[in-house]
């Protein structure tokens, strides 16, 4: 991740959410997760806030937020409780409203959850598993840029759209391929919408 509002600001990461950063343009890297009590998957996914880049967020087997990535030795906070000790897979920030953060876990019964005031002291989480159309984790959660109540998920070899915050969900795929889907991007200054679609083989449009 490149901050940007500040291109000196560079973020990677190791296996096991060995979160790294640098602040003088990518040389050199030094962790900044040495606080956090919990080993994330392989690939863990952490995000910087679209609104804020001095706060991030990492899923590891919780949530966890820290509000001064930015500065001399972060601060992270547990911001979840959840059941188990599955690995989150991916998370997202609404683009519109950032106390709305969707997660994704390899999880049985815990397997997809929303928290609409993830900025705040005491973050709540609603578990929308029930509601998946399929019993498989989400591999990619995507946000409408303007409705954080809009959203798209990877889920198998298909793509599903929600416009109730993950109450119900309808299949997009269309004319894709039946091969695994791994990634979605919406071009947020697509006068279209425009959607960009990864899979195993191939990117599609």
């Amino acid at each position: 991740i490149i901050d940007p509002t500040d291109d000196n600001f560079m973020y990677g990461a190791l296996y096991y959410g060995d979160i790294r950063r640098s602040t003088n343009g990518g040389s050199p890297f030094g962790g900044i997760s040495g606080s956090i009590s919990e080993t994330g998957a392989w690939v863990t996914p952490y995000k910087l806030d679209p609104n804020d880049p001095n706060r991030m967020f990492a899923g590891y087997d919780n949530v966890w937020r820290s509000d001064n990535v930015k500065g001399g030795t972060p601060s992270w906070s547990q911001i979840s409780n959840f059941s188990g000790t599955s690995n989150i897979t991916d998370l997202a920030i609404a683009p519109s409203n950032s106390a709305v953060v969707y997660v994704s876990r390899a999880n049985n019964s815990q397997r997809f959850l929303r928290s609409t005031n993830a900025t705040g002291g005491s973050p709540k989480w609603t578990n929308l598993t029930s509601s998946l159309p399929v019993s498989s984790t989400p591999k990619d959660i995507e946000i409408d840029h303007t409705d954080p109540t809009h959203i798209f998920v990877a889920i198998g070899n298909d793509i599903y759209e929600s416009t109730n915050s993950g109450g119900s969900w309808t299949n997009i795929s269309g004319t894709l391929p039946n091969i695994s889907l791994n990634t979605i991007v919406i071009d947020k200054d697509s006068p279209l919408e425009a959607m960009y679609v990864g899979m195993d083989a191939g990117v599609y449009y």
